[in-house]
């Protein structure tokens, strides 16, 4: 909802992730999945796809993303 007000209030039509700030979120989202039960050798189920890696929405607590996401960094953004 922040990036949409951003929008709505501001001088810009469209917005995007930078690449470096997405390449970081990636690496952080597999490195927590990695130490989840999911990521184990001898587990399947419907959130390892055919190659092993693991998909979720967020390996994260609830709480604690809504935390990080609530205010968005318009740095990590490229508006236009």
């Amino acid at each position: 909802m922040g990036c949409l007000a951003a929008l709505l209030n501001g001088e810009h039509s469209s917005m995007e992730c930078r690449q470096g700030v997405h390449d970081e979120y990636a690496a952080r989202f597999d490195a927590r999945h990695a130490q989840l039960v999911w990521s184990h050798p001898g587990m399947n189920s419907w959130y390892k796809n055919a190659h092993g890696k693991v998909l979720t929405t967020s390996p994260w607590r609830l709480v604690d993303y809504w935390g990080w996401t609530r205010t968005p960094a318009m740095t990590d953004y490229q508006l236009r």
